[in-house]
């Protein structure tokens, strides 16, 4: 049957379409939620690869270019929400923050994403129709210094479905895949920052669906792998400046020596000059 054929091309075209960037593998974005208010607008530059084990010779993509532009907003101090597009198709990002807003070290937030994209046939019913979604659940870790630089890190999950649809019936792939990010934000100033982000992912299982046929098996046994950069352009919460490392204070000087003048001489007083009485005058009788 056609279909049959087509489903096979579809396993196959969904995997391939995961090395060619119609998958996000990566979050590009801090543990952090942005505070309520703020806003970020970021390009993501990078490039994606494959190496995918079949049941022939090892297959290695050639790494290829990827470009995402997205946009998040800060819905309260611990809900980001955010949209990407671009070669990652359509993206609509959440991000909840688990640790509270004002810790100073350590950020934990799990951001879910829904990626989506449906091309559809002609208007006389006689074309086919492909669709494709990816639920992706990561958690992020991130470790907070120097007021706005963070190491981030964290494992990461896919549910990607690629469905294909004619006039001879309908075929649909599931994979799920398991991976992780790590990256590191560098804050230039209080509105510029830079997060070069490596993810990795391994599809470990699959399931088809063929009419009413269901197929269960195994993942590819390839490892996919993402290198994005971010230019990220905006401000996100604010922190309280890094204490400055204080040392012991130094010693208090000696105290000056209390000079004590010598007591001045003591001068005896002159003693009292001799009183003459006064002569008395004489008396007439």
């Amino acid at each position: 049957m056609k279909l049959r054929r087509c489903s096979r091309l579809l396993l196959v075209s969904g995997v391939l379409s995961t090395a060619t960037g119609c998958l996000s593998m990566g979050s590009v974005q801090t543990a952090s939620t942005l505070g309520k208010g703020n806003f970020q607008i970021a390009a993501e530059p990078g490039i994606y690869g494959a190496n995918i084990n079949g049941s022939g010779a090892p297959t290695q993509a050639d790494p290829i270019p990827h470009f995402d532009v997205a946009f998040r907003y800060g819905v309260t101090d611990r809900f980001d929400l955010g949209i990407r597009g671009g070669w990652s198709l359509f993206e609509l990002q959440t991000k909840v923050l688990l640790t509270p807003p004002e810790h100073e070290r350590l950020a934990i937030s799990i951001a879910p994403s829904l990626g989506a994209i449906f091309l559809g046939g002609n208007t006389s019913g006689s074309g086919t129709s492909v669709s494709y979604f990816n639920l992706a659940v990561p958690i992020l870790i991130g470790i907070k210094h120097f007021r706005a630089n963070e190491l981030i890190f964290g494992p990461r999950i896919n549910n990607m479905i690629f469905a294909l649809g004619d006039q001879s019936g309908s075929a649909a792939v599931y994979l799920f895949a398991v991976g992780g990010t790590v990256g590191y934000q560098f804050a230039i100033g209080d509105f510029f920052k830079i997060l070069p982000e490596l993810a990795i992912n391994v599809p470990v299982a699959s399931s088809s669906s063929i009419g009413k046929q269901q197929i269960a098996g195994a993942g590819f046994g390839g490892v996919i792998w993402q290198l994005k950069v971010g230019l990220i352009f905006g401000r996100g919460s604010k922190r309280a400046p890094e204490p400055m490392e204080v040392g012991p204070p130094p010693p208090m000087p000696p105290p000056e020596p209390v000079v004590v003048p010598p007591p001045e001489p003591v001068v005896p007083a002159p003693p009292p000059l001799p009183v003459e009485p006064d002569p008395q005058p004489a008396i007439e009788l």
